[in-house]
């Protein structure tokens, strides 16, 4: 029995280690490359900042969006790479690590064959790819709160305290994300309601777990009050929760599975697993309602959201096939041939999908391009005194290395009506620089090849074009053709007489 024991256990690290091998190539072109959204560009710059500078974590600044953990960490990596694929190179890390950590709750939660089902759904999913390959905190969250739930579950078991690994991991979601707290409120429940021994002995264990979670809380309230003067960071989030932002999350649950059979795995793994009256129903059925109280608040409805709930789904999926499994294939050696066939057959799925994924990718990363060349060139440009009005301001400031004009520097978002435009020219005596791009456009071109009127209107007032990057394929409004031009401008006037 225990050869067979190590030789299940060897083969499944074996299964394992392919799984992170495929995560790790699959993801590799697509990560370290010079796009970069908006979103991305706020993160990175964080970090670089925080690396130049850690007194930085201080500033109010930081804490305008999220609390800092994820700028921290991404700055981690700076004293070996250079900045940007140091950032790049982080998130790498952070993708194939939450294929591990899924692994290691599955197999805690049932067996080694969850665990590398739970894995391999995880690294199938479509969302998955395209949200670890950018610079952005939803999948590190997901990651910090599949740990924190594996942590919870070890915990139970009282061999060995795992109350270091709760706390951090709970004060990880607090410092990672505004919302972090929704779920940080499983730990205290999960010590009140599942661990099963008197309140003292309750309270002891959950004394580390409490005094790490309540540490991080007390720094994210008081950064808050510096700089918002309020305790959340947006009260409009809180304004605007609506339960009608979770029925579309709902409805794009069964999609989170890639192949539309598995939902039917993920309905019976919740009724097992919660008539089962385990722990890990508390859990997963508190990770999922936080997910939807999440979801309330949400500013916009975006699929990359979606993340938090993803591990979730793939393991009570995996729940329910290998449940499935067992009721109807008695025999050890049946079942481990049902065991077999299930996974190879995800596995032909994965492989057979990877090449329109990575086609995906491969298309996304035309996008948001050049912005390093257009910020060191507003950087030679830009003299003191120089204002400079950005379309992509956040893309502008990280390659430029230019701050706000708010926090002390020259960058200003750039106005897109003309009349607010025309009051800052005439204010403005020294030279001025305007980027403007069609990467971030959504609605319509902020410098249209069809149409000479947006540069007709920064001639008239004394500009002229410097520069241009990238390019774009422009098609016309009435089908009448394509034109391939520039992504990027760069506009300058020289310092004059404000009275002109």
């Amino acid at each position: 029995m225990t050869h067979v024991k190590i030789s299940e256990r060897f083969v499944c690290g074996l299964l394992l280690l392919g799984i992170l091998v495929y995560a790790a190539l699959v993801r590799a072109p697509y990560v370290f490359t010079d796009r970069l959204w908006s979103d991305e560009a706020l993160y990175a710059w964080y970090a670089k900042r925080l690396f130049g500078d850690p007194a930085f974590l201080l500033s109010p600044e930081i804490f305008e969006i999220h609390p800092p953990l994820f700028p921290v960490l991404l700055s981690l990596g700076h004293g070996i790479f250079p900045p940007l694929q140091a950032c790049q190179m982080i998130v790498y890390l952070i993708g194939i690590l939450g294929i591990y950590v899924i692994y290691r709750l599955g197999a805690k939660l049932a067996t080694p064959f969850a665990g590398l089902l739970s894995a391999l759904l995880l690294a199938n999913s479509g969302l998955y790819l395209r949200e670890s390959v950018r610079i952005l905190s939803d999948v590190a969250f997901a990651v910090f709160l599949t740990g924190l739930v594996w942590a919870l579950l070890e915990e139970e078991d009282d061999r060995r305290s795992w109350g270091w690994a709760v706390g951090l991991l709970g004060s990880g979601l607090i410092l990672l994300k505004s919302y972090g707290i929704l779920f940080a409120l499983l730990v205290p429940l999960f010590y009140g309601f599942c661990v099963k021994a008197g309140w003292q002995e309750k309270a002891r264990r959950m004394l580390i777990p409490a005094a790490c979670m309540a540490v991080s809380l007390a720094i994210v309230v008081a950064m808050n009050l510096k700089g918002h003067t309020s305790v959340v960071t947006d009260q409009g989030v809180l304004a605007g929760a609506s339960w009608k932002k979770v029925w579309p999350y709902l409805w794009y649950l069964p999609r989170l599975l890639e192949w539309k059979y598995l939902f039917f795995a993920l309905v019976w793994g919740v009724a097992s697993l919660f008539l089962s009256g385990r722990a890990a129903a508390f859990l997963l059925g508190g990770w999922g309602l936080c997910s939807l109280a999440f979801f309330s608040l949400v500013p916009q409805l975006t699929t990359r959201y979606a993340i938090v709930i993803l591990p979730c789904v793939c393991l009570l999926a995996a729940w329910g096939v290998e449940d499935a499994l067992r009721r109807v294939f008695r025999h050890p050696s049946a079942l481990r041939a049902a065991i077999s066939a299930v996974l190879a057959g995800i596995v032909v799925m994965m492989l057979g999908l990877t090449p329109e994924r990575t086609a995906r990718l491969a298309d996304e990363n035309k996008y948001f391009r050049n912005f390093n060349e257009a910020g060191h060139r507003i950087k030679d440009q830009a003299r003191p005194g120089t204002l400079i009005l950005c379309s992509s301001e956040r893309q502008i400031r990280y390659f430029s290395g230019i701050e706000y004009l708010q926090w002390g520097g020259q960058i200003q978002r750039l106005p897109l009506a003309y009349a607010d435009l025309r009051n800052i020219f005439q204010g403005h005596a020294e030279g001025i620089l305007v980027q403007l791009d069609n990467w971030s456009s959504s609605d319509a071109s902020l410098v249209d090849p069809f149409d000479s009127s947006q540069i007709s209107f920064f001639e008239s007032q004394g500009f002229r074009v410097v520069a241009t990057f990238g390019k774009m394929r422009y098609h016309a409004d009435k089908g009448a053709g394509a034109l391939l031009a520039p992504a990027i401008w760069i506009f300058e006037r020289p310092a004059r007489d404000i009275k002109e």
